[in-house]
């Protein structure tokens, strides 16, 4: 997870990224926030199987994101 977090502080901070965004490693960030906003609606909506499906879309999408950023910072002084 420290990896993780210098890469995502790399990533906004000296290569001038952002968060989300349909471009790069960013869209997989965004679908993982429009993931967790299925998630509350279909947890507010008392539907498990949707909250949990959300769920795991949000943390596997998150998770890729970060992966992907991890590579990418690891490799910057190659």
């Amino acid at each position: 997870m420290t990896r993780a977090v210098l890469a995502e502080r790399w990533w906004i901070r000296e290569e001038g990224n952002r968060t989300t965004g349909f471009d790069g490693p960013n869209a997989y960030n965004t679908g993982g926030a429009l993931a967790a906003v299925y998630a509350v609606y279909a947890a507010w909506k008392r539907r498990p199987a949707g909250a949990a499906v959300g769920t795991v879309l949000l943390v596997g999408l998150k998770l890729w994101w970060l992966e992907l950023l991890v590579r990418r910072y690891d490799r910057r002084d190659a």
